[in-house]
C-alpha cells in the first residue's frame, strides 16, 4: 500500500479535483491511496487520517473508495460492500486475495480566517485484518502509517478605516492626528506598504512605512492602528472652512508563510518545495478607506455670520474652559501673593474679657483685608461663622474693630484668629490662619453648677438637744428633714448647715435614722451614724476627754489612787502623789486633746473642724491629730509635714499615746499617698500598737476601718469586739465602735 501523492496543495474555498492524478504529482486538493492485497486470503482494511498540528480541523478531509478497475479480483467480495464512517472521515473496505483498490482522500478548506495557512504534517492510518471463518486462519489487526503533507494556501481579506473621519485645525492649532485602522480577516500574515499622499496644503507624516498584521486567533479579531499626523499649511486669518482630504493608499506585499507551488507541478511529477525561501514582492492588491479622512482648516474670523455663530457653538466648550482656566490662574496668583507678601504674621487681642455688643480692637500685622475667626481653646474647632471686621481708614494702622453679637458666646472662652480674605472666596480655606494663643472670656463667667448635696451626721446627740448637720449644697431655701421616718422641725437651714429639733420619746443608746431632701427635691447624701447619748454619758468618771470630768483634760484632778496622776487644785492627790496646788503638770505625752473626739466620727466636716482648731500645734499629739485629719481630707503633703514635726518631738521614745498616734497618722498618710504599701504598713501597726500604748482604743478603730475598706468584715468585727470587751472605751469611742460593728454586719 502506498500514497500516489504524498503532498497535497489545498486552496481555501476551492473544491478538490475528483479525478486522481498520476503518481508523483502534487495533488490539487486530493491524494490517492492504493491498497494491494498480496496475501492468499481476503483482508479487511480500515482507513483513517490523523493530524496533531495546531489549527488543524478534521472537517477539512473526506475518504471515498474509487470504483474497482481491471480484473475481477479487484471487485469487492460478495455481500461485503464498502462501509464509510461518520462524515466520511473513515472507510472500511474488503479486498480479495491478489486484488487492488484505490481510495481518494479529498481536502476542502473553507475560506475563513480560522483556517490558518501553513504546512500540516499528517498520517494516513490503515488497519489491516485477515477475514476468515477459521479462527486459526484469522489474523490480528496490523496498523500501517503513511505520512502525508497538506499545504493550506493563504488568502487575503483586509479592511481600512480612518478614525476620526474629520479633524479641525486653525491658525494656532495647525496640527492634528488621525488613526488608520487595519483589520486582517485573512488566514495568513498581512504585510502592507503605506503610500503617503502629498497634498499641496497639508503635510502628512507617519512613524511607520510597512505594517505587519497577524492573522486573527479563533474567535478574535486582528486589528492594528497606525498614527497619522497631518499639518495644515493654510495661514489665512479670515475666510471659509477649507476641507483637505487625505487620499492615503495602502499596497499589499506578498510574503506568504509558505512558498508558492512550482510551475512544473502542474504538468509533471514534482515536489511542493515547502522548504524553499520566500521573497517578498509587491502586488497589485491595494486598499483605500471607504471614507477618506479630511483635515478642515477653520480661520479664526469667519467670512459669514452663519459661520461666525457656528464657530461659537462649535468652540463653546473650549471658550468655557479657557475662562475657567483664566479664573483659576488668577486665583492662584492672588493666593501666592497673599501668602508671600500679605500674610498675617501677628494678631493680639490684648484683653482677657470682652463684652457682647461692645466694639473692641484687635491689633496685628497685615490685618487689612482679613476675617476674624473664633476657636474653642480645648478642641481647637472653629466656633460660628467668620467675622468681617471694620478696618481703619488709614492703611498704615495695624488694627481692626469687631463687635460680637452672638448670645451663644456669652460666658465662653475663645481664641481669636485671623485669615486673609483674598480676592475671591473659593481659595480662602487654603490660606493660613494666625491665632492669638491667649484665651479671652466673652461676657460674664458662667456660674459653676453646684454638686449634689452632702453632709455628715454627728456621732451623738443629747436626748433633749438638737441635731446639727454640716455639709454643702443644701441651698438657701428650706427643704425637708426626716428623723426616724417623721418630719423634723427645722430650726436653721443654710447652704452648709441644717439645725433641727429632736422628736420626743427618743430612747438613750438608740441610733437615729436621718434622711433629707433639698427644696428642689434632691436627696441629701448623709454620712455617719448618730447615737442618742445615755443620761450618764456626759461627765462620767471614765471619760478622760470630758472637760467637766474631774479626771479630764479640763480638770487637773483625777483618780486619787492613781500614782501617775499629778493631781490638781480640786484633788488632794493619791497615796503616791501629794497632789495639791503645787503638784507638777500632767504628762502631755499620754493626754488626748479635745480634738481627738472629732476623729471618731470619720466625717469630712469634723476632720476640717479638727484642722481649724489646731492652728498652732505645740505637742506631738496635736501634730499627729492634725496629720490624721489632713490625710483624710486628701492633703497628703500637709499630713507628711505634720508627721515629720510630731516624729521630731517624740524622738527615740517608743511608748506613749502620742507615739501611738504618730504611728497611726503616718500609716494613714502612707495609705492615701501609696495605696499599694498600705497592707504591709497596717500589719506592722497591728503588731506594734499594743506595745506603744496598751489599751488605746483608737488603734482598734483605725484597724477596723482599714479592714472594712478591704472587704474583710470578719476581721473588722474582731477588732471592734476586742475594743468593746477588753478595753475601756469612752462614750464617743463606744459610739464609733458601734457604728463600725453595724457596718461590719455584727
Amino acid at each position: 500500500m502506498r500514497l500516489l501523492q504524498t503532498e497535497v496543495d489545498v486552496v481555501p474555498g476551492r473544491k478538490p479535483q475528483k479525478q486522481p492524478l498520476p503518481e508523483g504529482f502534487v495533488g490539487p486538493g486530493v491524494a490517492t491511496l492504493r491498497i494491494q492485497n498480496s496475501t492468499p486470503r481476503q483482508n479487511s482494511y480500515t482507513i483513517r487520517l490523523k493530524c496533531e498540528e495546531p489549527y488543524w480541523q478534521d472537517a477539512w478531509f473526506t475518504l471515498a473508495a474509487l470504483p474497482p478497475t481491471g480484473d475481477v479480483q479487484n471487485a469487492p467480495p460478495t455481500g461485503k460492500p464498502d462501509q464509510p464512517g461518520p462524515r466520511n472521515q473513515s472507510l472500511a473496505i474488503f479486498i480479495k486475495d491478489g486484488g487492488t483498490r484505490d481510495v481518494l482522500v479529498s481536502f476542502a478548506v473553507p475560506e475563513k480566517s480560522e483556517c490558518r495557512a501553513g504546512v500540516y504534517r499528517a498520517k494516513v492510518i490503515i488497519e489491516t485484518r485477515v477475514v476468515s471463518d477459521d479462527p486459526h486462519a484469522a489474523r490480528k489487526e496490523r496498523i500501517t502509517e503513511i505520512p502525508i503533507t497538506i499545504i493550506v494556501r493563504p488568502f487575503y481579506e483586509w479592511k481600512l478605516a480612518y478614525t476620526p473621519e474629520e479633524r479641525r485645525v486653525g491658525i494656532f492649532r495647525r496640527r492634528s492626528q488621525f488613526e488608520l485602522v487595519v483589520e486582517n480577516h485573512g488566514n495568513d500574515w498581512l504585510y502592507l506598504d503605506m503610500k503617503l499622499p502629498r497634498p499641496q496644503n497639508v503635510l502628512v507624516e507617519t512613524p511607520v512605512q510597512t505594517i505587519a498584521i497577524p492573522p486573527p486567533e479563533p474567535g478574535t479579531d486582528s486589528v492594528r492602528t497606525i498614527p497619522i499626523n497631518a499639518v495644515s499649511r493654510f495661514k489665512n486669518i479670515r475666510g471659509s472652512k477649507v476641507p483637505t482630504p487625505l487620499p492615503l493608499q495602502v499596497q499589499r506585499i506578498d510574503a506568504p508563510t509558505i512558498p508558492p507551488l512550482p510551475d512544473e507541478a502542474a504538468y509533471g511529477p514534482c515536489a511542493a518545495n515547502t522548504g524553499a525561501a520566500v521573497i517578498a514582492a509587491e502586488t497589485n492588491d491595494t486598499g483605500v478607506p471607504e471614507v477618506p479622512a479630511k483635515l478642515i482648516y477653520s480661520p479664526p474670523i469667519p467670512d459669514t455670520f452663519s459661520a461666525f455663530f457656528e464657530a461659537i457653538g462649535r468652540n463653546a466648550r473650549g471658550l468655557i474652559f479657557a475662562v475657567i482656566g483664566f479664573i483659576v490662574a488668577w486665583q492662584l496668583a492672588v493666593f501666592t501673593y497673599e501668602i508671600y507678601f500679605k500674610n498675617i504674621t501677628e494678631i493680639r487681642v490684648g484683653r482677657s474679657n470682652v463684652k457682647l455688643g461692645e466694639p473692641f480692637r484687635i491689633r496685628g500685622k497685615n490685618l487689612l483685608g482679613s476675617q476674624i475667626m473664633l476657636f474653642d481653646p480645648q478642641t481647637k474647632a472653629q466656633i460660628g461663622e467668620a467675622i468681617v471686621p471694620q478696618h481703619s481708614k488709614n492703611p498704615i494702622d495695624d488694627w481692626v474693630t469687631i463687635t460680637l453679637k452672638d448670645k451663644d458666646l456669652d460666658g465662653r472662652k475663645v481664641i481669636f484668629g485671623a485669615q486673609r480674605l483674598g480676592r475671591m472666596t473659593f481659595l480662602n480655606r487654603f490660606l493660613p490662619i494666625t491665632k492669638d494663643p491667649t484665651s479671652v472670656l466673652i461676657g460674664k463667667a458662667p456660674e459653676k453648677e453646684k454638686g449634689d448635696p452632702f453632709g455628715s451626721l454627728p456621732a451623738s446627740v443629747k436626748v433633749d438637744g438638737q441635731l446639727e448637720i454640716g455639709g454643702a449644697n443644701y441651698g438657701d431655701k428650706e427643704g425637708k428633714l426626716l428623723i426616724n421616718g417623721k418630719q423634723a422641725k427645722v430650726l436653721k437651714w443654710t447652704d452648709s448647715q441644717i439645725v433641727s429639733a429632736l422628736p420626743k420619746g427618743l430612747i438613750p443608746g438608740s441610733f437615729l435614722n436621718v434622711s433629707g431632701r433639698t427644696f428642689e427635691g434632691k436627696k441629701i447624701d448623709l454620712n455617719g451614724t448618730t447615737v442618742v447619748e445615755d443620761i450618764q454619758m456626759p461627765g462620767g468618771p471614765d471619760d478622760p476627754l470630758d472637760p467637766n470630768n474631774p479626771g479630764g483634760p479640763g480638770n487637773p484632778g483625777g483618780d486619787p489612787t492613781d500614782p501617775g496622776n499629778p493631781g490638781g487644785p480640786g484633788n488632794p492627790g493619791g497615796p503616791t502623789n501629794p497632789g495639791g496646788p503645787d503638784a507638777p503638770p500632767r504628762d502631755v505625752r499620754n493626754t488626748l486633746p479635745s480634738t481627738y473626739n472629732l476623729l471618731l466620727t470619720d466625717s469630712r466636716s469634723d476632720y476640717l473642724k479638727a484642722i481649724q482648731r489646731i492652728r498652732s500645734p505645740k505637742t506631738a499629739m496635736d501634730y499627729a491629730v492634725r496629720a490624721f485629719a489632713y490625710a483624710n481630707v486628701d492633703k497628703p503633703d500637709e499630713a507628711i509635714n505634720d508627721v515629720r514635726a510630731a516624729a521630731k518631738i517624740v524622738g527615740d521614745r517608743e511608748t506613749g499615746l502620742d507615739v501611738a498616734m504618730v504611728s497611726i497618722a503616718m500609716v494613714r498618710t502612707i495609705e492615701r499617698a501609696k495605696p499599694a504599701e498600705a497592707h504591709a504598713q497596717y500589719k506592722e501597726l497591728d503588731e506594734t500598737i499594743g506595745k506603744m500604748a496598751p489599751g488605746f482604743v483608737f488603734g482598734n478603730i483605725v484597724m477596723a476601718r482599714f479592714k472594712l475598706s478591704q472587704k474583710s468584715n470578719f476581721e473588722a468585727k474582731l477588732f471592734v469586739n476586742d475594743a468593746l470587751n477588753k478595753m475601756s472605751p469612752t462614750p464617743a469611742e463606744r459610739a464609733s465602735l458601734q457604728r463600725l460593728l453595724k457596718e461590719a454586719g455584727g
